[in-house]
């Protein structure tokens, strides 16, 4: 069920959708047959992800709700973490910014109190990207320079790309192109998935002809 489980992960975050819910799914039905109750939460609540990835945003939650009754039962708070960080994903995937923020709050909360650094850096990235897509820039802005304080908690200098990225795009789009630019460039110079490359790409070009540097 794990080995299924991570094969699932690699597919979701290969962009293989199809493939990741068949994998995810499978792995439900090996934990399930040795009773390996938090396994199959795990791999449900990345099956409820997924589905929110290829926009089945109703099935989505279903199975949401539906997984974190089964948490609750476990008395995880880890687990219970990871519900209202999907939550909050998919209801910013909705355009219900005010709920996605409040999901990603909560996310956040339990993961200040267990002391999951990772997971804290998430849903502070969350929070950021929320209010970057609701148009609130200052509030991105302050999440973004806390997500980059909280990143001193690993040694993997590529993780800063998204702190780079998410600072970049919120700039652009605030209209202040300038200085969107040059952290732009930072960012490519780092390693990432290349749709995130093709974003940053194409918001510079915008940003050129936004100045006048049409050549470019």
């Amino acid at each position: 069920s794990s080995f299924t489980f991570y094969a699932g992960l690699i597919a979701q975050n290969s962009g293989d959708y199809i493939e990741a819910i068949k994998l995810f799914e499978r792995a439900m039905q090996q934990a399930r047959q040795v009773n390996a109750n938090r396994q199959y939460v795990y791999a449900k609540i990345e099956l409820a992800h997924t589905k929110s990835l290829n926009e089945s945003f109703e099935t989505s939650l279903n199975d949401f709700q539906a997984v974190y009754l089964e948490a609750y039962a476990l008395n995880d708070d880890s687990i219970i973490g990871l519900i209202y960080e999907g939550y909050g994903h998919i209801y910013g995937y909705m355009e219900q910014y005010e709920k996605s923020i409040e999901y990603y709050e909560k996310a956040l909360s339990i993961y200040q109190k267990l002391g999951f650094k990772a997971q804290i850096a998430d849903s502070i990235y969350g929070l950021a990207t929320t209010y970057r897509y609701w148009g609130k820039f200052d509030l991105a802005l302050d999440a973004f320079t806390q997500y980059e304080t909280v990143l001193n908690y690993t040694p993997n200098k590529d993780i800063r790309f998204f702190y780079l990225y998410g600072l970049s795009m919120t700039l652009a789009e605030s209209g202040d192109c300038l200085n969107a630019m040059p952290i732009i460039d930072q960012a490519l110079k780092l390693d990432a998935e290349k749709d995130f490359y093709a974003e940053l790409y194409k918001q510079k070009a915008y940003c050129l002809i936004t100045v006048k540097r049409l050549d470019e």
